[in-house]
């Protein structure tokens, strides 16, 4: 998650990128379990993180999932971890904000369970 600063530049270009037609934002980040750490803890500190993010600028809206596979074989990823807005607008406002925001201090919290060193900005559309 440590890498939130340097995936808000990139936001910030794909929120003057992204077409008026998409549907969602989506920032899914990779990750790795730590051993001791169990499912309902990453689940426990995502509700934080969350609830904080949720006050701030642009996070009103904002959804989190946590995808856990059951069936597949993912490598070195052992889940995801997914922030979804309802448009880039919103993304990029919250990504602007989140530079010294408390959600730095749970990520903290959240580097102690899981590691998430690759992520990626989506763009959803649905298909009608």
């Amino acid at each position: 998650m440590k890498t939130i600063i340097r995936m808000a530049v990139i936001s910030m270009f794909m929120f003057l990128a992204a077409p008026a037609w998409s549907d969602k934002a989506i920032h899914i980040y990779h990750c790795e379990q730590e051993d001791d750490a169990t499912d309902e803890a990453l689940e426990a500190i995502a509700s934080e993180w969350l609830k904080a993010a949720k006050t701030m600028k642009g996070g009103k809206n904002l959804k989190v999932l946590l995808y856990f596979p059951i069936a597949v074989e993912m490598g070195e990823h052992d889940f995801q971890f997914m922030v979804v807005a309802p448009d880039f607008e919103q993304m990029g406002a919250f990504l602007d904000a989140y530079s010294g925001s408390i959600l730095e201090d749970i990520d903290d919290k959240f580097d102690e369970l899981a590691a998430c060193p690759d992520s990626a900005m989506w763009e959803a559309v649905a298909v009608k």
